[in-house]
């Protein structure tokens, strides 16, 4: 296995990360990802590539389930679930086929495109839900393998 700073705090090491910046698009990204139906094998997290520096950017990234880094792979980079980054308890998610039943039972007779007109009005107030609850700091501390990430800030970027 090769030898690397990550045993001496060095720049492989996590414990420098102060700050993580990573956008809102990218946290909604995932978020309704990891919660549409599996339509193929993939996951998808918030990464952040080392070398690791007090202040690090991250992004979405999506893999292929069951695929894993080599054993020998060092660094690795972090990967971050996306409910991290917001305050408070999970936030309900709507499911799109809930949703449409929904929109049946409350509207009068409802033509397709009110129904999908409602369905695009719950997954907006889903969103704004997830933009009022961003958090200062990471919620919870983040494991990387042996690495361990502390109580680090969040650096929201604007949308482009």
């Amino acid at each position: 296995m090769a030898h690397h700073e990550a045993d001496t705090g060095g720049e492989y090491s996590t414990e420098q990360i102060e700050t993580i910046t990573v956008s809102v698009d990218d946290i909604i990204e995932v978020l309704r990802f990891r919660h549409e139906p599996l339509e193929n094998q993939r996951t998808a997290s918030i990464r952040v590539h080392p070398p690791f520096s007090p202040v690090v950017e991250a992004s979405t990234h999506y893999t292929q389930d069951s695929h894993y880094y080599p054993p020998d792979l060092e660094p690795r980079p972090l990967h971050i679930n996306p409910a991290r980054f917001l305050d408070g308890e999970g936030i309900e998610f709507p499911v799109r086929s809930l949703v449409r039943e929904r929109a049946r039972t409350e509207m009068e007779d409802p033509s397709d495109e009110e129904i999908e007109e409602y369905v695009k009005m719950a997954f907006n107030v889903w969103e704004d839900d997830v933009r009022s609850r961003l958090a200062d700091e990471l919620q919870e501390p983040i494991h990387n393998h042996r690495d361990l990430i502390g109580a680090a800030s969040i650096e929201w970027k604007d949308s482009d």
